[in-house]
């Protein structure tokens, strides 16, 4: 039996559109080993089968590499919500881009795991913090991921506010304009160092200041409902730093100070939707793989 520990992940914060993303202290833990029967469980129903995203990662893995897939048992145990905007995709799509070497003893390095989950995928923002750990910058040069690290003050809080609802990301995807003004590209661009830093620094005016986004929060968050009324509460505990968390619909928190949950709950809790605001510590270690012995 094989253990894969990955950590949900929150990518974009803010500017950063399909480059940053940091590693979140909330897991998916897969238990897989071979077997004469394709089965998984621990996910719903409609998951359950060969298009389940593990299996498919699983299968695209073992075709790069030349081989025949196998059959395996497969049991799932998420912290993390699905198409919520904190990386469940790529969770799967990088345990089953692992199971393809672990079940079948073949080495791997990280960055041949961020390569070929990133080829699945599409993009690398939510894969490498979810291998490496922590906030990572992402760049795709000729299908090679280029990534980056940067610290994070320890006086910077991460919160999520995740609502009860679904938003699929190809939706999101459909959302966004086919064209840009050229000011609002060198806006976003130009703030996406200053955020670094301020993370780096654990400066809350830098933050606020540079958190701001032109390309793609605007079109997505007349999608998310109730985003107005949850933004609306925030802004009267004085907080502003929020963003999207990848697609969404979780809405995300950068703070140098603890936030008083309770009062903010009690105001979210007013609202027709259910939304749980969460403080979660940034992980540092990324991608765990257990081999357990009998």
């Amino acid at each position: 039996m094989i253990t894969i520990k990955i950590p949900a992940t929150s990518a974009n914060l803010g500017p950063g559109f399909d480059s940053l993303g940091v590693a979140l202290q909330l897991y998916a833990t897969f238990h897989v080993e071979l077997s004469d029967r394709f089965r998984i469980s621990g996910c719903p129903p409609q998951y359950a089968n060969e298009d389940n995203l593990f299996a498919k990662a699983y299968r695209f893995r073992m075709s790069q590499l030349g081989l025949k897939p196998d059959l395996f048992s497969l049991t799932i145990d998420s912290e993390i919500p699905l198409a919520r905007g904190l990386g469940s995709s790529a969770v799967f799509i990088v345990a089953g881009t692992v199971a393809a070497h672990v079940l079948h003893d073949i080495d791997f390095t990280l960055p041949e795991i961020v390569d070929a989950a990133a080829q699945f995928e599409g993009h690398a923002d939510n894969v490498a913090p979810a291998v490496y750990g922590g906030l990572c910058a992402t760049m795709i040069v000729e299908g090679e991921v280029l990534v980056q690290r940067y610290p994070i003050h320890p006086s910077i809080h991460f919160y999520v506010i995740i609502p009860d609802f679904e938003l699929l990301t190809h939706l999101t995807r459909v959302a966004l304009p086919e064209k840009y003004a050229f000011s609002e590209v060198v806006r976003s661009i130009a703030r996406v160092p200053f955020l670094l830093k301020g993370l780096e620094n654990g400066d809350q005016r830098q933050i606020d200041a540079s958190i701001a986004d032109d390309i793609h929060q605007p079109y997505r968050y007349p999608l998310i409902h109730q985003s107005e009324d949850v933004l609306a509460i925030l802004k009267r505990f004085g907080i502003t730093s929020t963003y999207i968390s990848g697609a969404g619909p979780t809405i995300g928190i950068l703070v140098n100070r603890p936030l008083d949950e309770h009062a903010i709950q009690a105001q979210l809790n007013t609202l027709r939707h259910h939304f749980i605001l969460k403080r979660l510590r940034v992980d540092e270690d990324g991608l765990e793989v257990i081999r357990e012995t009998v």
